[in-house]
Formats: C-alpha cells, sequence, structure tokens
C-alpha cells in the first residue's frame, strides 16, 4: 500500500500562513496601533460639525427625531444648509453601548480606517502583485492624512473609503471574472452619495466612464448590469429625492420610516458648486490653479486636515505620485485600457473633475487621495525593479517622515489644535450645569456653542425646538441666540441673572476673583458669582 499522506493540523496550517504573512501582519499592526493610541483624546475636544453629526444621530436614537424635528432623516438639517446622516448613523451601535461621546462619534471613523487597510491592500494585489500591494499598503499606513482622518469624525471624511469598497468590489469582480457582485459594486457606490457631496460629482463621472470601458472591454451579462442598475436605483432614490426637494424648493417628505427634509437654509452643494455660475469658465480655471497649488503644497491651513509640514502625502509623495502616474498611463495606453490599473486612473480622474468645479481644501478633495496614494506606490515600484538601492532609500525616507510626523502628532499637535476643536469646552458647560440650576451664559468664542450644550447635557430634541430663538433664520449655517436656560454671547447676557458663565481664556479677566470662583479646563472657564457658589 502507498504511504498515506500526512495532513497538517489547523494549528500548523495558520502558523504556515503567519510565517508567509509577516510583513503583511506587521504593517497592520503598525497601521492600527497608530490610529487607536490615545483614540478619543487627540485631537483633544471636539469639533462644530462632530458635536452636530453625533447629537443629531443619538437625538434619532433616543427620541426619534434630530434637533429640527425630522424623524430618522436621511440627510440632517443641521445648520440649515444639511450635514451628511449616514456617519452618525454608523456610531448608533456603539452609542447603543457607550452613549455619547468623543470615542463614540469617531469609532465609525477609526473603523473604516483599519479596514480600509486591508481592502487597499487586496485592490493593489488584484490589480498588481503582492509585493506592489505591501508597498501601497506602507504607505497608506504611515500616510499622514488617513491617520488623521482616522482619528476624528468629521462626516466626509468616510466616504473615500466607502468609494474605496466600491473600487475593490468592481476590481475583484473584474479580475476574477466574478461578474455576480457586480451589484454589490453598485450598491456601494450608490452608498457614498451620503456621505459627501462630492459624490454627486464623483460617482456619475466614475460609473459613465466605467461604463465605457466595460462596454468596450468587458462582456457582462445583461441580467447582471440589469440588477446593478436596480440596485444602484433603489438606494440612490432617498439622496435623488433630496437633492430635487431642495433645488426645487418642495416640501419635506415625511415616511413611516424616513423622511426627506427640505433645508431650512441654502443647500450646500448649491453653494460649493460653480457648475451654474455665469462665470463657469473664469471659476474652472481659479479652481485648476488652486486644486494644483494644494495638490503641489498640500497644505490648507485647516488644523484638522494636516499637521504642518507633512501634508497628506509627505512632502516628496506628490513626485513619486507624478512618476507613478505616468507609469500607469503608459500601462493604459499599451495595453488598450485592458491593465486593471485603469480604474484607478478613473478614479483620479473623477476626483480632479470635482476639484475643478469648486474650489477645494484637503476634506473637500478627500476622495483624490487614494489614488495619489496608489500611484506613489506605482512611482516607487518603478525602482523596485530599476534599482534596489535606491528604492530601498526611497523607503527609508517614508520611514524617517512617518517618524517625526507620529512625534509631531502625539506631542505637540494637539496642543497647536487646542483652539480649533474647542478643547476643555464641554466640560466647562458639564461643570457649570452641575454648579447652579439657573440661567447659564456660554461665551460665543465657539463656532456654534449652542452645539456643544446639546451634546453634553444630552438635552431632549424637544426642548430646542420649543425654546430655541435662531439669530438668522433661512442662513446657510444657522446660529442660536438661546434656548432652554442657556444663552450664547456675553453681549445677549445682560437682561437677566445668570447662575454661571462659560468663558473663553481671553474673556477671564472680565470676571475677577474677588467677585466670581473661576474653574479653568484648558480653552474654557467656568465663573460662579460668589454668592452663588
Amino acid at each position: 500500500m502507498p504511504p498515506r499522506k500526512k495532513t497538517r493540523s489547523s494549528g500548523e496550517t495558520m502558523w504556515t500562513w503567519i510565517q508567509d504573512h509577516k510583513l503583511l501582519l506587521f504593517l497592520l499592526l503598525v497601521g492600527i496601533l497608530v490610529r487607536t493610541y490615545h483614540f478619543g483624546a487627540i485631537p483633544p475636544g471636539l469639533n462644530q460639525d462632530e458635536a452636530s453629526t453625533g447629537y443629531d444621530a443619538w437625538a434619532v436614537l433616543k427620541y426619534g427625531i434630530d434637533r429640527n424635528g425630522f424623524h430618522f432623516p436621511v440627510m440632517f438639517v443641521a445648520w440649515g444648509s444639511g450635514m451628511y446622516a449616514l456617519s452618525g448613523y454608523l456610531a448608533w451601535p456603539f452609542m447603543v453601548f457607550f452613549g455619547l461621546s468623543e470615542v463614540t462619534v469617531r469609532l465609525p471613523h477609526l473603523v473604516m480606517g483599519c479596514i480600509a487597510l486591508m481592502v487597499f491592500y487586496h485592490l493593489l494585489k488584484n490589480i498588481s502583485d503582492r509585493s506592489t500591494a505591501l508597498i501601497g499598503l506602507f504607505l497608506l499606513v504611515i500616510n499622514p492624512w488617513h491617520i488623521m482622518v482616522s482619528r476624528w469624525g468629521l462626516d466626509s471624511n468616510l466616504f473615500p473609503a466607502c468609494f474605496l469598497l466600491g473600487v475593490f468590489t468592481l476590481t475583484h469582480a473584474l479580475t476574477k471574472k466574478r461578474y455576480a457582485i457586480l451589484p454589490l459594486a453598485a450598491g456601494l457606490f450608490a452608498l457614498c452619495l451620503y456621505f459627501y457631496g462630492t459624490a454627486y460629482v464623483v460617482i456619475p463621472v466614475f460609473l459613465f466612464l466605467t461604463g465605457i470601458l466595460l462596454f468596450f472591454r468587458h462582456r457582462i451579462p445583461w441580467n447582471i448590469s440589469m440588477r446593478s442598475g436596480i440596485a444602484f436605483a433603489i438606494i440612490a432614490l432617498p439622496i435623488v429625492l433630496y437633492v430635487v426637494i431642495n433645488q426645487f424648493h418642495l416640501t419635506s417628505l415625511e415616511l413611516p420610516f424616513l423622511s426627506i427634509p427640505r433645508l431650512s437654509g441654502v443647500p450646500r452643494f448649491q453653494t460649493v458648486s460653480s457648475l451654474f455660475s455665469s462665470n463657469f469658465f473664469h471659476h474652472l480655471l481659479e479652481n485648476g490653479k488652486n486644486l494644483w497649488n494644494l495638490l503641489l503644497h498640500q497644505d490648507d491651513g485647516l488644523a484638522g486636515n494636516r499637521v504642518p509640514g507633512f501634508g497628506m502625502l509627505y512632502p516628496p509623495g506628490i513626485l513619486f505620485a507624478f512618476l507613478g502616474l505616468i507609469v500607469c498611463l503608459q500601462r493604459s495606453v499599451r495595453t488598450k485600457g485592458k491593465d486593471p490599473s485603469v480604474s484607478m486612473l478613473l478614479w483620479f480622474l473623477s476626483a480632479v473633475t470635482v476639484g475643478l468645479l469648486q474650489s477645494v481644501n484637503i476634506n473637500r478633495i478627500n476622495i483624490i487621495v487614494f489614488p495619489l496614494i496608489f500611484f506613489m506606490t506605482m512611482g516607487i515600484r518603478f525602482f523596485w525593479e530599476k534599482n534596489r538601492t535606491i528604492f530601498f532609500s526611497v523607503i527609508g525616507l517614508f520611514s524617517l517622515y512617518f517618524l517625526f510626523f507620529v512625534h509631531a502628532y502625539f506631542t505637540w499637535y494637539p496642543i497647536d489644535v487646542k483652539d480649533a476643536f474647542f478643547s476643555g469646552l464641554r466640560e466647562a458647560i458639564a461643570s457649570a450645569s452641575e454648579h447652579t440650576t439657573e440661567k447659564i451664559c456660554v461665551t460665543e468664542r465657539v463656532n456654534q456653542p449652542y452645539i456643544f450644550v446639546l451634546f453634553e447635557e444630552k438635552i431632549d430634541p424637544h426642548v430646542f425646538l420649543n425654546t430655541a430663538e435662531i439669530i438668522n433664520p433661512g442662513a446657510e449655517f444657522q446660529g442660536v441666540r438661546r434656548f432652554g436656560r442657556y444663552t450664547f454671547g456675553l453681549d445677549s447676557c445682560h437682561d437677566a441673572t445668570y447662575g454661571a458663565y462659560v468663558l473663553h481664556r481671553d474673556e477671564r479677566d472680565i470676571f475677577p476673583s474677588q467677585d466670581y470662583h473661576r474653574e479653568d479646563f484648558d480653552v474654557y472657564s467656568v465663573a460662579i458669582p460668589l454668592h452663588k457658589s
């Protein structure tokens, strides 16, 4: 009898897999650690848009309505011009168990950021090979933009991750000829429309260009194409209705399971685009110049988008991205569009279209970063084939940049952005609310201070709806003078006696220590009249 073939145990198989993927696991470990270390505390405090999305999502979860009174809205009215609700709804599982906090608002971004690491690796593996995928994963793990967007909760920053999932699914279907999953890709692209307004341009342009490519290069069964179109249409329908309602000033649509609101202010998708401007070509040129300068300098001056000196890709990154773009264009021409990297070229072209139609900052053009990292990968991969010494020197250079970035991000950056994230404000509001049952005056040295009161005190949205005094009704960004027992702005606090004052650090001297008990919370303070303490 022939000898029986020895079979490996599951433990041996797992150990063999680990040995074969040591570098992959190491990169993933580094990526997860740098995104989770001191999570919730850095950046310190909370941005007003994080607070807005987080509070509205929590209010819908607990009371069934957002602060503007809409039942499960597909879009939060927020300040009046709309904010994307899906990022808030993704925080629901965390809010159910841990309540409303900086951590629970930011956790969807952390989870999507970590998922994106593996998805990007497998996308590049489908497009090229394992070596290229590892280079790309390395560049994404250390990428300053991606580390930052994984650590705080701006609604628009989930758009690139969702689009990445769509492109991966599409590319996997085409390279592996698994056309049955194309409806899933279509659904993911439709879902992108709920994350950010730039998707209203990116998705149609990308799908149009991809459709042309599929028509000429792939034989997609008609029933798969039909199912993909239906999946896209069903998922996209509510957001399409939202655009129609607000573009043509129709009334809000209230359904038993969701609502599609007519915004109280001017929709953001109308104000940021120059598509319908009378000086369209002038704006096109100006927007193009702005996009070029942004890519070249990688800095828009906004604290949440970059650490000064490191940019989106690190300073040398754009040079390698340009080289990689040339490499991909040559491959695409040589293969007459059959090379799988053409999907990243179409992604890049769709992103550039956004940059031409509006004046962009980093978060408005965030959809361009993944293709830029891909082009960087291809540019550096070029030296792997041509000159290994240069290749390892480049890897060493970017590793040094990463170490300097990590040091900066976890040491002086949190101090530098305290004002931008209103560090200490929530603690000051909590302290004031605990010290007195009387009226409280809150500084207006905050972007939309009322949202931080709603967030910190977890106030019933019905109370806000019944008592809020809007300063500028119908504006794009509507402010609140007062609601409940809270008044905003020291100039508005002369009409009554207040039990506590929440102050910016520059206002502390207005309330002398002989008359007020004062407690400091980083950038903000609480002043309690001594006879009230």
